[in-house]
Order: C-alpha cells, then structure tokens, then sequence
C-alpha cells in the first residue's frame, strides 16, 4: 500500500539544493523544487549533503530523464504563467482525502517578477495546501509552510518520514503536521475570527512564484478595514494588507478526513475572479486641518481605534501627509513639539492611539500641513525633523523639532532656524495654519 506525504513545495530561501522548512523553531517538510536563481531542485534524493539530483515522489533511478531534463526543467519555469484565476479549493482533494500530486522529476519555482495578486491565485500553484505544525495551531503567531501532497514509493523503506532541503530525514512523521487549503480572501470568505494566513507587512501581495513558496504568516482574524484594505490578527502586532491576504476553507489532519473550516457551504468556498481584493492603488493625502475643529470652534475628539503601524507601508514624506494620523495636533514643550490627540477637554501627547498622556498644560496646539520647499521662507514658524519618519508610529508619538526658518537653500534641500547652526531638510517642514488656546475657540494662525 503506497503511503502518502506532504512534501513542502520549496520556500522563498531556497538553496541550490532546496528549502529547509522551519515553523515554530522547528524543521521539517521537503522542497518541492527550487528557485530559478539558485539552480536546485527538489530535494527528495537520499544523501549526506546538498544535491542537485532530484527524484520525484513514486520514481527510482531505473527511469531516469534525458540528460538535459533538468535544464529544460529550469528554463520552463522562467517562462511559466501565473494562473489565470484562483484554484478551487476541491481541486486537490479526491473523496475525503488530499488528492496525490506527482510531482515533476526536477521542478523549479520561477523567480520571474510577475502579477502575483490574488486575481492570478498569488502564484500558487492549483495543488498546494499550507502546512503548520499541529502543536502550533493554538498559537497567535502562527508560521506555516507550502506544501503539496505526494506519493512515495511503497518498497521505500522511509516512507513514514518527512524530508528536508538536503533530503535528510528530520524524523517527524506526517501526524504532527495540519494541513489547510485556502483561497484569496473576500468579502464572503474574510470573516472575523477566520483563520487567515498573510505575506508579511508592508507585502501587498508576492512578487513572483518563488516569492509564494515561503514567507506566509498567520492567525485568527481580529478586525478588517475594507475601507483601508488592512485586517488585524489576534495577537499580532502589525497588520495585513487584503490583497496578501488567503483565508483557510478546509483543513486536514493525516490520519483524519478533509473538513471544511467555516461556515461557508461546500460549493460555496470557490473564490469567483470578480470576487478578488486587488492591492489599493498608492493614494497619497493630506488631512484638512479644519476638519478637526467643531462647530463650536473646539478640537473635535477623534474615534480612531487604529492602533499605530510600525512598519512602513508608504514612504512619509509631504504627499502622504508625513504618516500623521489625521486628527493630530502639535503642541510645544522644552524637548520639542509633541504629536497629540484632543481627548475628554484636553490634549493628550501620544505614545499610542490607546496610549495617551494628558499633557497638563494650557499651552496652545497648533494643526499643521506639509509646506513645499519652493514655499518655506525665512521668519517662518515651523515644525520639523532631521529626516522623513520610519513609520507611522514614528511619525505620531515622537518628537517632532520647531522654530522660526533663517535661511532657506532650496537647491540643496535644506534650511536653518534661528539658534542652530545646523542644516535640517525642506522635505520634513510643516507649518501651523490653525491654533488653538484652552478655553478658547481655534482660529487661524498668522
């Protein structure tokens, strides 16, 4: 009786002789293939050391390829298309079980930079399922493998194993491994608490066939910003575009039957081409900072329960209005000029959109916009940094400097303020146009 295993497709560190599968600090998995740049292929052969030797699952040395296979093999998959559209989730079970894929004898994942959105499947080959360890599943931060399901050959003595990169047993045997089948997420699919697995922030979606073979992360779905096109996982920190983002349908666990994960019916998990989150086109804005302030002429208190984002997903500079939240006001201290939030009568200086200090004084806050460098002139009051932010996090809870311009040198990009010699860059210089006194109503700055 021929024993079935998954074997991991590759992941994106791929050696020349495959990919070594590490979830949760621990190995295991073998490569599919490998990558177009390295020239390995998959590792299933039987050896001490890396190889460039590759036997498929179910095949022997008795039908070996012609000499050049591997080379055809390596120049196919720079040419090879992503799928025209997502997979059905069906497609790789037969019955109530993960449906045996033979694998080529020597396959490689293209390094090609393609479309790889969720429209074209994210470049996943129509097969795949995503493995983790079963230990694993009740983690927050969960990481997780692409694999295939293959056949071994039944003389074959290994058969019960799992093999790594360099086709050395790693001795776990395929009852410690869940596997999932998933589709790209939308609207019917991305719920809360769905378990969803994602390429890491700031990725809106892989960048080419290798680039999916490895990377994804995952967990329980917290919140989703269709709006923003960005959803938050239980326990994790940072958060997830859409469009990099697949949601899990059926689930298997060796041993057991193929089940569907969710609420969805059996002929309802497919994922239709109009159905996709395509990644959001890079819009930069600049928050009105009017909008701020009330009828009554005081600082409106803002609902925003985003928490900030800590790795970069635009670049911060003017036309994205340097990463500040909209409804931020500045205000002065002896350190610098504090990024702050109006919050039950007063302001707050922010460490986090949950993370708030009343700042305890009466001094004024003062809303501000970018200025364009040919627009920054001498006597200006302005407020700056020594370069762009890092972040969003850092762009809105740390300080920012201020002071009145004295000299402008627009064709070197910088300028002065009075009381420095120091030059500091006209990319990062924004100006009051509204202020605000305790007690009074805001107007505008001059």
């Amino acid at each position: 009786m021929t024993r079935n295993l998954f074997l991991c497709a590759a992941l994106a560190a791929a050696t020349t002789a495959g990919c070594a599968v590490k979830l949760n600090g621990k190995t295991f998995g073998t490569g599919g293939g490998g990558s177009t740049s390295s020239g390995g292929g998959a590792p299933a052969a039987r050896t001490d050391g890396p190889t460039s030797t590759v036997i498929a699952p179910g095949g022997g040395d008795a039908d070996a390829p012609p000499a050049n296979a591997r080379a055809v093999a390596f120049e196919e998959a720079k040419t090879r298309k992503p799928p025209a559209q997502p997979a059905d989730p069906w497609a790789a079970v037969e019955g109530d079980q993960p449906k045996v894929f033979r694998a080529p004898r020597y396959y490689f994942h293209s390094e090609t930079k393609n479309d790889c959105t969720a429209a074209h499947d994210h470049c996943l080959q129509p097969h795949v399922w995503f493995l983790e360890q079963t230990a694993a599943m009740k983690d927050l931060y969960r990481t997780f493998a692409v694999a295939t399901y293959g056949g071994i050959d039944p003389a074959d003595e290994y058969d019960d194993e799992l093999w790594d990169g360099w086709g050395r047993s790693v001795g776990m045997s395929d009852d410690r491994v869940t596997a999932y089948r998933t589709v790209p997420a939308t609207k019917r699919h991305l719920v809360k608490g769905a378990l969803a697995i994602s390429q890491p922030y700031p990725a809106t979606s892989p960048q080419s066939e290798s680039d999916a073979s490895g990377g994804w992360v995952g967990g329980t779905v917290e919140s989703i910003d269709w709006a923003a096109g960005k959803l938050r996982l239980v326990g994790h920190r940072e958060v997830y575009w859409i469009s990099a983002t697949r949601v899990v349908v059926l689930v298997y666990a060796p041993g057991g039957k193929v089940e569907i994960k969710g609420k969805l019916g059996k002929g309802e998990l497919a994922v239709k081409p109009t159905e996709v989150i395509q990644p959001k086109v890079d819009q930069g804005s600049v928050a009105d900072p009017w909008a701020e302030v009330g009828k009554d002429g005081q600082p409106k208190e803002p609902t925003d329960a985003v928490k900030l984002e800590t790795t970069r997903s635009v670049t911060c500079d003017a036309a994205h209005d340097h990463c500040l939240r909209p409804w931020v006001w500045f205000v002065e201290e002896h350190r610098g000029a504090r990024p702050s939030r109006f919050k039950s009568g007063e302001m707050h200086a922010v460490f986090d959109v949950d993370n708030l200090v009343p700042h305890g004084s009466k001094d004024a806050a003062y809303r501000t916009v970018p200025v364009a460098p040919e627009q920054v002139k001498e006597g200006m009051h302005v407020f700056f940094l020594d370069g762009l932010p890092d972040s969003e996090s850092d762009a809105n809870s740390d300080y920012w400097m201020f002071g009145d311009v004295s000299e402008v040198q627009v064709e070197a990009g910088v300028f002065k303020v009075k009381g420095s010699d120091r030059h500091y860059p006209l990319d990062t210089v924004r100006a009051p146009v509204l202020m605000w006194f305790p007690g009074e109503k805001a107007e505008k700055y001059e």
